[in-house]
């Protein structure tokens, strides 16, 4: 009596001919990623850009008051808002009735008012901190080229890359894509050269 056990591989060689090609080739895992971190950060301007509250372990400190006056120990906050200690001389010299103190100009020249939104003013740093990127078949470069970006980054932190719950979901993403074929529920289909997913 013989028994014979015979293996047939073709779709593990398959598999295997899948996990090399997707290894070689990185970049639907790194849009899903980038997609990703633009969500977050898109999520972080929202939640913290009015200075209250906490978001993914990180509060941002509000804006910061104009003065505190000398006179009656008033401090007026960014956004002004505090009737005028005294009456003020007008253009033409004559005595006008006090008013209330404006907000502080922002870079762009709009005053800050009780709505505005921390690091907001002209959306560059937003802009850039998700859509300014350069994906490739091995690497993901984002690139906030706003001067001010690296002193706000220490002081408000808006971009997460090096945050460890990021990086083991950025990890596990490239890790499903490898051996799965799909970053999401959807799998990525190659065809042509180009990337589709079902």
């Amino acid at each position: 009596m013989n028994a014979r056990i015979q293996y047939d591989s073709t779709k593990t060689r398959q598999m295997w001919r899948g996990i090399s090609s997707r290894s070689k080739n990185l970049k639907p895992a790194f849009v899903a990623i980038h997609t990703m971190l633009s969500r977050q950060t898109g999520l972080t301007f929202n939640k913290l850009g009015k200075g209250t509250g906490t978001y993914r372990g990180q509060t941002w400190k509000p804006f910061a008051d104009q003065y505190t006056r000398k006179t009656d120990g008033v401090t007026v906050p960014a956004w002004g808002g505090v009737k005028r200690v005294q009456k003020r001389r007008g253009k033409d010299g004559k005595l006008r009735a006090g008013g209330k103190v404006k907000g502080r100009k922002r870079n762009s020249g709009q005053r800050i008012t009780r709505q505005s939104m921390l690091m907001q003013d002209k959306g560059k740093l937003r802009t850039q901190s998700t859509l300014n990127r350069r994906i490739t078949r091995m690497s993901l470069n984002i690139t906030v080229a706003a001067g001010y970006a690296k002193d706000q980054q220490k002081q408000r932190a808006f971009l997460f890359v090096d945050h460890p719950r990021e990086t083991v979901k950025m990890t596990k993403m490239v890790g499903t894509y490898i051996t799965r074929g799909r970053v999401t529920r959807r799998r990525c289909v190659v065809e042509g050269g180009r990337h589709r997913w079902d």
